[in-house]
């Protein structure tokens, strides 16, 4: 008997009253069938499940199964589902055991009724106070929607947040507590007084820490401000802008879903890795970043390509659960990032976008890290880079140290400041294509074979006198070899 699913309730006082509700139901313990039916018929989206969430089975049994319970316990082992299992007096210890996750790690309670009954209440209500969703502790104000503005948290009460180095990927982190996609854009709005206000450490977020271990109280006139994509995320990818595509299509059931290849083209990626804050689509694929765990969402999009969000585009069809193998729809959009004011393209001060255009200052800059920059705007390699420094303080972006050798894409690793002093790399040119180099060698070969057969057409002709016409045509035949010549020297270089 199922009592609710996990999108049955909204909010924490709604599930502990269900909670009270539950009465033990008589029958014999058939411990491996309600392990196999938990995994087939709770663990799914269609119920509630998000993909992004940690995914744990508590079992409470009350004595020996019935049935065998190793296989299905494995099975939701292998689907990556922790299980934790508490029993009262008359089960064995053993089977609790070779059920439960780690066995090593996993304490087996073995009590009677009253105190289990008194241990589901306590376990219920402390990680329910871990995991209270955002609505509950966290939010955005004075934006646009739910998923922009300033931030807030509660602890105890609500105040707005400020601290120093905050990036992109500390930002993601309360995109994610509000299940409102991606993160992007962060910065700092600044009011004219100070006041109290919670003090947030980056590290500590992005650690996975509880929000509540990584604040302290203090006061500020600098507020962090975020802005996250209301209705698309890419999942699975190295960066926020690369994986598979999400889309929360209705906002009233948090479901997120896949897209079809079939249903999605150029234009439709170009307005994602706009509203992503991500530069031009580079690669659009299926199954480019794993198997789909969401529902598929069955509508074709019809963006122009200028729209500023996915579901202001046209569309058609409607959502639906069924699409080929391997046919979700994989994107990766390039780093917003240029260099300006230079000879080329490949030259000049470095600026990123995150939310605006703003130059880059680091300290700490090196030909390593000037070299992800030349990378990434196919520039070839890194010739020199240094600081350009200018009159006046203008508002721009630093880069966190170490972040960007650790492989984190550059937008991720800034925080805003005021500074004078500004990057410059110089690289090297654009690279040469895969589709060039394959031209200059189809052209080459086509080259040679053309003098071959004049070669050997000659050859055939010797010892015989040639006539007026002959001699024109050996002297076109010269000219010609002449020129393929200099068109051989020109393509080589």
């Amino acid at each position: 008997m199922t009592h609710w699913y996990l999108n049955t309730h909204q909010n924490k006082q709604a599930l502990l009253e269900d909670v009270s509700k539950i009465r033990q139901l008589g029958g014999g313990t058939s411990t491996g069938l309600a392990l196999n039916y938990i995994l087939k018929d709770i663990f799914q989206p269609n119920v509630g499940m998000r993909a992004d969430s940690e995914k744990i089975a508590v079992l409470f049994t009350d004595g020996e199964s019935s049935d065998l319970v190793d296989s299905p316990s494995q099975e939701l082992k292998d689907a990556g589902i922790e299980v934790y299992t508490v029993g009262f007096n008359r089960v064995r210890e053993s089977e609790l055991r070779s059920i439960a996750s780690d066995p090593k790690e996993t304490h087996v309670h073995i009590v009677e009724r009253s105190e289990l009954l008194r241990d589901i209440v306590n376990n219920l209500t402390i990680n329910l106070c871990d995991s209270t969703k955002s609505s509950e502790r966290v939010r955005l104000v004075g934006g646009s929607g739910r998923c922009a503005g300033a931030l807030e948290v509660k602890r105890g009460e609500w105040r707005p947040v400020f601290g120093s180095n905050w990036t992109l990927t500390s930002a993601h982190v309360m995109c994610k507590e509000l299940d409102c996609g991606s993160a992007a854009s962060t910065g700092l709005r600044n009011e004219s007084s100070n006041r109290a206000a919670w003090e947030i450490s980056p590290d500590c977020v992005e650690s996975g820490s509880a929000l509540r271990e990584c604040l302290s109280s203090g006061s500020s006139s600098s507020i962090i401000k975020i802005t996250c994509s209301d209705s698309v995320r890419l999942v699975n990818g190295t960066s926020l802008c690369s994986g598979r595509l999400e889309v929360k299509s209705n906002q009233s059931n948090q479901w997120w879903s896949s897209v079809c290849e079939a249903d999605f083209d150029q234009q439709d990626a170009a307005v994602v890795c706009r509203e992503l804050g991500c530069g031009a689509p580079s690669v659009l694929r299926g199954a480019l970043y794993g198997e789909v765990e969401a529902p598929i969402l069955t509508k074709e999009f019809q963006c122009e390509g200028n729209e500023s969000a996915l579901l202001d585009c046209r569309s058609s069809g409607s959502a639906g659960n069924t699409c080929s193998p391997g046919k979700a729809v994989g994107l990766s959009c390039s780093e917003p990032l240029r260099l300006v004011g230079g000879s080329s393209r490949c030259a000049g001060a470095l600026e990123v976008k995150q939310g605006d255009w703003r130059p880059v200052y680091d300290s700490n800059w090196t030909l390593t890290s000037a070299a992800v920059v030349c990378r990434e705007l196919h520039c070839g390699s890194v010739v020199s880079t240094g600081l350009r420094n200018e009159s006046t303080l203008k508002s721009a972006w630093e880069i966190r140290p170490d972040c960007v050798q650790s492989g984190s894409a550059l937008r991720e690793c800034v925080s805003p400041m005021w500074s004078s002093f500004f990057l410059e790399v110089t690289c090297s040119g654009p690279a040469v294509s895969y589709i060039s180099l394959v031209r200059l060698v189809l052209l080459s070969l086509a080259l040679l074979l053309f003098i071959t057969v004049l070669c050997v057409t000659h050859q055939a002709t010797r010892g015989q006198k040639p006539g007026p016409q002959e001699h024109m045509e050996l002297d076109y035949y010269y000219l010609g070899v002449h020129r393929a010549k200099e068109e051989a020297g020109e393509a080589a270089e």
